[in-house]
Formats: structure tokens, C-alpha cells, sequence
């Protein structure tokens, strides 16, 4: 039990990461010649299950440069820790 808590706290927080990578990158793309720019396409496609149908939900909007998708998803990975906080990912480690 304790192996398959620690996976999936380690998934949890390997994609919360990923996903806040994205958003730096959304606010500041790379050049189209930089080394990061594959790792952005490969973190983008990674992170679209969970954006897309957002942005459906909320017709892409902006606020300037912030995108309202992102912020919506950002307020519930920060606030609203519940895979992390049910599995206790915190005291593992």
C-alpha cells in the first residue's frame, strides 16, 4: 500500500509541476529554434486533458496576458489539494 501511495503522490506532484511549467511557458513562449520548445510541446500535450475541456467550459477569455483557463486550474491545484491531502503525500516524505 505504502509503494502505490507513494506513486501516486509522486504522479500527483510530477504533474502539478508539469502544468505550472506550462503556464510560465504560456506567459513567456521559447523561440521556435530554443532546446525547450519540445519539452513545452511534450508538457502541453501532457496537461491538455485537464485544460481542454475548461476552456470549453469557459470560452477562452483573457485578462491581458492571463489566460482565465489557467487561472481557474492554478486556484484548484493550489487551494484545493485533494489528491495530494487525501493520500498525505506530505508526511511521506
Amino acid at each position: 500500500m505504502a509503494i502505490a501511495q507513494r506513486a501516486l503522490c509522486t504522479a500527483s506532484l510530477t504533474y502539478s509541476f508539469v502544468f505550472i511549467a506550462v503556464i510560465f511557458f504560456s506567459w513567456f513562449p521559447p523561440d521556435d529554434e530554443s532546446p525547450f520548445r519540445r519539452g513545452v510541446t511534450i508538457a502541453s500535450k501532457l496537461t491538455d486533458p485537464i485544460v481542454v475541456p475548461v476552456r470549453k467550459v469557459l470560452k477562452p477569455a483573457a485578462m491581458g496576458s492571463v489566460t482565465i483557463d489557467y487561472v481557474v486550474i492554478l486556484y484548484v491545484m493550489l487551494f484545493g489539494s485533494i489528491i495530494p491531502g487525501i493520500l498525505n503525500c506530505y508526511r511521506l516524505y
